[in-house]
């Protein structure tokens, strides 16, 4: 049986709703399985979900909140990775940078035809 999008998305949350605190995370492979889906289409599914259903997720997989702390948590987890992307960005930029600017190769000029 094939799912619609708006099916998917309405079995996804049963399932993970079942999945209440961060020690009953179920993972996107778990899911794929249940549902016969590849993970990159049950996580943009997931994404979709996120707009209206506060779904979070750990190192162990998926999971519904159990209480506001918990939500707090995860944003908080969420924000220190933003951070940490940022700086990592930056660094690998000004790195990179460096790094050809130190082999720095004359363009290619091209020939002319006959």
């Amino acid at each position: 049986m094939t799912l619609t999008k708006a099916d998917l998305r309405t079995e996804l949350l049963r399932v993970i709703k079942r999945q209440a605190g961060p020690d009953q995370a179920i993972t996107a492979g778990r899911l794929s399985t249940l549902f016969s889906l590849n993970e990159r289409v049950v996580r943009l599914a997931i994404r979709e979900l996120r707009k209206t259903e506060p779904v979070l997720s750990n190192t162990k997989g998926y999971y519904w909140p159990e209480n506001q702390t918990q939500i707090d948590n995860f944003l908080a987890a969420m924000r220190g990775r933003l951070i940490e992307d940022a700086l990592t960005r930056r660094d690998v930029r000004l790195s990179g940078q460096k790094w050809a600017a130190a082999r720095e190769i004359p363009p290619v000029v091209q020939g002319r035809l006959m």
